[in-house]
């Protein structure tokens, strides 16, 4: 049985459920259906994207014959609009990407190849072998990639800087947790009737009373959720049955998440009014993870140290890490014995920012270096010096000069974790409402 690619979600947050064909992918010579272009570009022009019937087909019929083969019922027709819905989103968002600077190269992409190959165990010239071995298309999924670095740059770009968190709403999260759902996730699957700000009354009941509809055809045992989700939802999630993957307390807006966690595994909501739309959510499966926040109080550990870094690619082969690691021991020793300070060896071969300053980091918390290097750190005490210490980044040698320990409540312990998830979840939103409204802005003839 062979072993599945690890990270094929990409550690990005995530795959998306539609594998987007490039803007500039060369267009086989058939029927247009729609011509796209961003009406608020100022002084700077930008051509109109053009979209074939070939570009829906690519992203439709992967998605067809996949609900097909698990036995769905699907609406072919339904499922190439959605599709084509996606391709104009994309084209949009790639315009809007050109016009503020925002690129993703193939350099870039040929990085997190490397990394998810490295990750994987696997050279990097077998990582498309590997790929097809599982039914994947190396050229889909180098675009996946693209798709979702672009994705996060804009996001970044555009975004955070609008995102804010305040200790009031860390508070607020904070004491909805207990020790039980704090080390909770969820996996949702959704129905998304989404409601737009100029829907006239009447309409906004039609949506409500279809969703009512479906509510009952389920209660009755008549219909699968997933069915309902690919033939109906107007969310990205409808092309995968409506999965909405996994989440924890913060990480849904509060309308969705005091209905989720009252909910009983394998249990569906009734209907949910949001400022999307109408919602019914199924939860699908629970499993326990994350953070503890049963204790009242928990020891902080803030270290000062310096590092000496020999830097290695994912690719290195065994004979350079054994001579990084053979550079390193060497240095050691030399420090060990005085024959040279930690600070003079790092500014003569340490192959980080940090060199000119002998390797210093400063004083730092949990949170702030990559894990193994942290968690290398955290384990010495004051005046100790690590072994060779391996990072994503390549072999470090640290040398921690000062150690503090403090104590601190649950909620200082927990406050950058609380933090992230508000801030995930309103950029998640956030993002969502950007790309609508660049779909409202926009010019789109549908052919």
């Amino acid at each position: 049985m062979k072993t599945p690619i690890k990270a094929l979600a990409l550690a990005l947050s995530l795959a998306a459920p539609w594998s987007l064909p490039s803007a500039g992918q060369a267009l086989t010579l058939d029927r247009i259906v729609a011509v796209v272009e961003d009406q608020n570009f100022g002084d700077t022009t930008i051509k109109p994207d053009i979209i074939t019937q070939s570009d829906v087909e690519a992203l439709a019929r992967p998605v067809i014959q996949r609900l097909q083969a698990q036995g769905t019922t699907v609406d072919p027709m339904r499922v190439r609009k959605k599709a084509l819905d996606e391709v104009i989103l994309q084209r949009l968002r790639d315009q809007k990407a050109k016009k503020l600077g925002v690129t993703v190269s193939e350099a870039d992409i040929d990085a997190m190849v490397a990394n998810v190959a490295a990750q994987n165990k696997l050279p990097v010239e077998q990582f498309p072998e590997a790929l097809a071995s599982q039914g994947i298309s190396y050229e889909n999924y180098r675009q996946e990639i693209r798709n979702k670095l672009m994705e996060n740059r804009l996001i970044n770009k555009v975004i955070r800087p609008m995102v804010t968190v305040t200790d009031e709403e860390i508070k607020d999260l904070h004491s909805n947790l207990n020790p039980t759902l704090a080390q909770e996730e969820r996996r949702l699957a959704q129905v998304l009737l989404e409601v737009k700000p100029n829907d006239p009354p009447e309409e906004t009941e039609r949506k409500r009373q279809k969703l009512l509809w479906m509510l009952d055809e389920l209660k009755n045992n008549r219909v699968q959720f997933n069915d309902l989700a690919v033939q109906f939802s107007d969310d990205t999630s409808s092309a995968d049955g409506g999965d909405m993957g996994w989440f924890k307390r913060g990480e849904l807006v509060a309308d969705l998440e005091r209905t989720v966690f009252a909910l009983e595994e394998g249990e569906v909501s009734q209907l949910i009014r949001s400022a999307q739309g109408f919602h019914l959510l199924k939860l699908t499966e629970i499993r326990q993870a994350g953070h503890k926040s049963g204790s009242e109080t928990t020891t902080k550990i803030r270290v000062k140290a310096r590092h000496i870094l020999l830097r290695l690619t994912p690719e290195a082969t065994t004979e350079e890490v054994e001579a990084a690691h053979e550079k390193l021991a060497d240095m050691r020793e030399k420090i060990s014995s005085g024959e040279e300070t930690f600070a003079e060896l790092a500014k003569k071969h340490s192959q980080d920012g940090s060199a000119a300053k002998g390797g210093d980091l400063g004083w730092f918390s949990s949170g702030v270096m990559v894990p193994p290097f942290e968690k290398a750190a955290f384990a010495l005490e004051k005046g100790n010096m690590s072994d060779a210490v391996r990072s994503q980044f390549g072999l470090h040698l640290i040398l921690v000069e000062d150690r503090e320990e403090s104590e601190m409540s649950a909620m200082e312990a927990m406050k950058p974790e609380l933090e992230k998830r508000l801030i995930e979840t309103k950029l998640k939103a956030r993002y969502r409402q950007w790309l609508r409204d660049l779909r409202l802005r926009a010019y789109v003839e549908i052919r």
